[in-house]
């Protein structure tokens, strides 16, 4: 094989090689940062169900510890009652609750509601001079709380004397929930909401503090005024930006998510958490908690990725330079071997039979080509002194190679044997090759042996054949011609 081609046959491999390289880590690599954007999903799920069920307990609390007692249940059982008496219990409820309602505020609890069983409001804690208009409260035999929408509202009918007296509302706002979970767990967050949400069932007021989301519009959230974020708005935006395509479809689908985003070479991650409003036994889903985290953790993915791809590929790069320079040496060497002759004999060093056979072996399997070993052993020749058997297998060999073709070789065995390799030469074309060199050889006379009496085998090449067999097979074939008796001629197809 050219040098040329030898490049372009090693190039391809490499190529090709990292071709397949690069699909295989890089969908490892996804898998791993899918892997661990479950996780982190997971992750905010639990802060957020941590966080929700505490203000559960919280209101839960309140509701059985400061509300379910004699003393709150008579004042709205007497404001039923009496017309004339509801300021001075206005004021009563207040008293009894103004503590508690401050500790609460400090948890971020300030929306305290109460409304007779007309649905009436009463009073309420945050705005006090504000009662009198109503609302839809449906009363029932047991009590409960539950979460509405409009951020997480609880509810809980108050019965007193087997009568339903009035309800009391207990309302936690979206920013409320926001805040504590920005200060647990030191990320940003944001609560996306249906726009049919906030447009037919938000007062006109609150929709005033409600902006379109730029990842999809048919979501809004909650612009709040916090002098200190975790994540400054710019970069939100620019985050919001990278991921909208994305999280416009997964925002669809109802379903918990998390995506990457780079902002000027820091990483963040993006989880969305459905949240869902309950309403008596059912739920509706409202919205999504949106939680940005900044996370370089994920930045190790994609330089593990690069740092292995690169290192893989130099690696084998080597590897194949490596092979590429050992196999043209080899050949280079193996050429000049074959260039070089024995000088004693003149002929093929018989070393390099099985290198040279094997190699016009895979010639011959890879055109369907024949070829085709001879081989001639002298006996009497082992029987002389060193010096009279050299100089009669530099004769012999000079006859013998008149005898063959520029494209054949001569291997030269155990002193007395000559091998012949006959390429694009099948079985027939050799027997008649070992005829012509039988005649030859049976003129011809050698000092100090006279003629040379010697046994002929012949034997073509199969494409099952390895070096080794051939040549095995060879020197049986010979051993039959030596029984045969002298200058005998076998040969052997198989």
């Amino acid at each position: 094989m050219d040098f040329r081609k030898r490049i372009s046959v090693y190039s391809g491999i490499f190529f090709l090689t990292s071709f397949f390289l690069f699909i295989f880590l890089w969908s490892r690599k996804e898998n791993l940062e899918n892997l661990y954007l479950l996780q982190k999903t997971e992750k905010v799920k639990a802060e957020f169900r941590a966080t929700v069920d505490g203000y559960d307990k919280v209101v839960y609390f309140f509701l059985r510890r400061f509300i379910d007692n004699e003393s709150i249940k008579n004042i709205l059982y007497k404001a039923e009652e009496k017309e004339e008496d509801k300021d001075f219990l206005r004021k009563e409820l207040y008293q009894n609750l103004k503590d508690v309602y401050f500790d609460l505020k400090k948890q971020g609890i300030r929306y305290i509601t109460f409304y007779l069983p007309d649905g009436t409001v009463f009073f309420r804690f945050h705005k006090i001079f504000r009662y009198g208009d109503k609302t839809v409260i449906s009363s029932i035999n047991e009590k409960r709380f539950y979460k509405k929408l409009g951020g997480f509202r609880y509810i809980f009918n108050i019965f007193f004397k087997n009568r339903f007296v009035g309800s009391v509302e207990v309302s936690i706002s979206f920013g409320t929930i926001r805040s504590e979970l920005n200060k647990l767990f030191r990320s940003e967050h944001r609560f996306l909401i249906k726009k049919d949400i906030v447009l037919n069932r938000f007062f006109t007021e609150e929709r005033k503090n409600y902006v379109q989301s730029s990842l999809s519009p048919d979501f809004f959230y909650e612009e709040e005024k916090e002098s200190v974020k975790r994540i400054p708005d710019s970069v939100i935006s620019q985050i919001n930006l990278n991921i909208k395509d994305k999280a416009s479809e997964f925002l669809k689908k109802e379903k918990s998510f998390s995506l990457i985003s780079e902002v000027d070479g820091d990483f963040y991650v993006v989880s969305f958490i459905p949240v869902y409003a309950q309403k008596s036994f059912k739920k509706e889903y409202v919205g999504f908690l949106v939680n940005y985290e900044k996370d370089n953790t994920v930045s190790v993915f994609s330089s593990s990725f690069w740092i292995t791809y690169i290192t893989t590929n130099i690696i084998i790069f080597l590897l194949l330079m490596m092979s590429f320079f050992l196999s043209y040496i080899k050949e280079k060497i193996l050429i000049e071997e074959i260039e070089e002759k024995d000088e004693l004999e003149d002929v093929y060093d018989g070393e390099l039979l099985k290198e040279i056979l094997s190699h016009e072996i895979e010639r011959a399997k890879r055109y369907d080509r024949p070829v085709s070993l001879v081989a001639i052993d002298f006996t009497g020749i082992k029987d002389l002194d060193e010096e009279k058997r050299k100089e009669a297998l530099k004769a012999i060999s000079g006859i013998l190679k008149e005898n063959m073709r520029k494209v054949d070789f001569l291997f030269v065995l155990d002193d007395s044997l000559f091998v012949f390799l006959l390429p694009e030469t099948d079985i027939q074309e050799a027997g008649l090759f070992a005829e012509r060199l039988k005649e030859t050889v049976e003129h011809i006379y050698i000092e100090d042996l006279g003629k040379p009496s010697f046994s002929i085998g012949v034997t073509e090449i199969t494409f099952d054949d390895t070096p080794e067999k051939a040549i095995k097979r060879l020197k049986e074939v010979l051993y039959l011609a030596e029984e045969k008796g002298k200058n005998s001629i076998e040969m052997s197809a198989v």
